[in-house]
């Protein structure tokens, strides 16, 4: 079975450009939101908490302090700013020519800026779709479909279409024009105040003297 490139024990780093980037992971989304997790406590070791079983299932209960110290850090979490963030693709219906390592970059090209395919696709182990993860930025189009023009042997070229499926895509903001979050939540949006409605008294007519 061929394999596009070799098989590094890491994924490689991106196909083009002059800049490499080290590879990404999956982002971490909740409600919308875009944050780095365990940002306060990256440096901290792990440690192994027995957990329980009931009735064959596994259980974990987590004190209620571990759930308010949880709490109070996305609280006070600060909405993400993204002019770029990584999302993987599928890429249905590419023509088994273009399973190389420049076939994929050129038409990942037309979603984003290319930064490395998964492991199947590498080892081209299952060829329905390919599946490659790219940058995207604020200005992304996002297309659900691209159009190859595939050269021939005569001179000519014959146009096939590669459908494009998204994974995941983050909450866009069109106040800041940045990934990350959502129009609603951009802090530089200022909340509009409820108008407040003052009562007046109107004055009483006296009623009339009984005779």
């Amino acid at each position: 079975m061929p394999s596009i490139g070799s098989s590094p024990a890491s994924p490689p780093d991106i196909f083009i450009g002059n800049v490499p980037l080290k590879p990404c992971s999956d982002p971490f989304v909740s409600d919308d939101k875009i944050a780095a997790a365990f940002h306060n406590s990256s440096r901290k070791t792990l440690t192994y908490i027995p957990p329980s079983v009931q009735n064959g299932e596994i259980l974990v209960r987590p004190s209620i302090d571990m759930i308010r110290e949880g709490s109070n850090r996305w609280n006070t979490t600060a909405v993400g700013y993204f002019l770029e963030v990584p999302v993987w693709i599928k890429l249905r219906h590419l023509p088994v020519e273009l399973w190389t390592t420049d076939g994929l970059s050129i038409v990942a090209s037309g979603i984003g800026r290319p930064l490395y395919p998964d492991a199947i696709t590498r080892a081209c182990t299952r060829l329905d779709f390919a599946r490659v993860c790219v940058m995207l930025n604020v200005n992304s189009k996002l297309p659900k479909h691209i159009v190859i023009m595939m050269p021939n042997e005569h001179g000519g070229e014959s146009a096939c279409k590669v459908d494009v499926e998204y994974e995941w895509l983050p909450p866009k903001c069109t106040n800041c024009t940045s990934l990350g979050h959502a129009t609603k939540e951009c802090p530089l949006t200022k909340p509009v105040k409820p108008p407040v409605s003052i009562y007046v008294r109107k004055n009483q007519t006296p009623a009339p003297a009984l005779d």
